[in-house]
């Protein structure tokens, strides 16, 4: 299974090699592996115009199987204007909608859509930033693998986020508040060691909350959402 958001091994192909439909078929149904789609209101794949949406991470998204690959290697699937369900219902999505890229143009390179039939197996990640300022909050959604590391989580989490690893420690609880009712420090928290497996933390139905304390100063665009 791949993993949303992890970087891929695959060279970005040539201009010659890249662009054009697929001859095989792709999924029908996918499940959103990020907090957005991207994608191309326009029947021609080719058209430049991308718009990026808010998605919860997911949230299902039907195709029509048909893939194109850009000139940057981006796979990209044909959205089914007909779908009635999941991230389409309602929303007159069509046209074309980036499954994968190899680059980091659209961020951190690697998976924004998964088969639905494997995300059924994945973990839903939220990190929850833990803060005595306002801007505690969600700061990264992404489906994962289970025998992905939480060093490989946090790597991603800094790609996406703009955070630094050595300064993000994660757990899955959070650590208790002091008898002034201030939140105790990162020496209070039962950090997940980074060669832990995912699915060895013992979150259960596929979710896994993150929390994390960052010891030290936050950057000044990091998206951070109410939870």
């Amino acid at each position: 299974m791949a993993l949303a958001a992890v970087p891929t091994s695959e060279a970005t192909p040539s201009v010659e090699q890249a662009s054009g439909i697929l001859p095989e078929t792709g999924p029908t149904m996918y499940a959103c592996a990020r907090g957005h789609l991207f994608v191309k209101k326009s029947e021609d794949p080719a058209c430049n115009r991308i718009v990026k949406l808010p998605r919860h991470v997911g949230d299902l998204v039907r195709t029509t199987g048909s893939l194109w690959r850009g000139l940057r290697g981006g796979i990209w699937a044909e959205l089914d204007a007909s779908a009635a369900t999941g991230a389409s219902r309602g929303s007159g999505l069509f046209g074309w909608v980036l499954v994968e890229s190899p680059t980091r143009e659209f961020g951190v390179p690697g998976a924004a859509l998964i088969d639905a039939k494997q995300a059924q197996y994945m973990y839903e990640v939220r990190v929850l930033l833990l803060s005595e300022e306002e801007s505690t909050g969600l700061v990264f959604e992404a489906l994962f693998d289970g025998d992905f590391t939480i060093g490989e989580i946090k790597r991603v989490l800094c790609e996406t986020t703009g955070l630094t690893e050595h300064l993000c420690c994660l757990a899955k609880d959070p650590p208790g508040l002091a008898p002034n009712g201030i939140r105790l420090g990162a020496d209070f928290m039962p950090e997940l060691k980074d060669d832990r497996l995912l699915g060895n933390c013992g979150f259960q139905d596929g979710q896994a909350l993150l929390f994390l304390i960052y010891v030290g100063d936050l950057p000044r665009k990091l998206e951070v959402k109410p939870h």
